[in-house]
């Protein structure tokens, strides 16, 4: 089953491209392909 891991805020610096970063790592290290993405038309990461 797919699981959505979202890390949102209006807003900036407080940490989302961070915690998505960590997030991404955490489930590379338990073998799954984590697909990321950035919706911030405005500052992209």
């Amino acid at each position: 089953m797919a699981a959505i891991h979202m890390t949102l805020q209006g807003k900036g610096g407080v940490g989302k491209s961070f915690i998505a970063s960590l997030l991404a790592q955490h489930f590379l290290a338990r073998g799954q392909a984590p697909i990321c993405l950035d919706t911030d038309p405005v500052n992209q990461t």
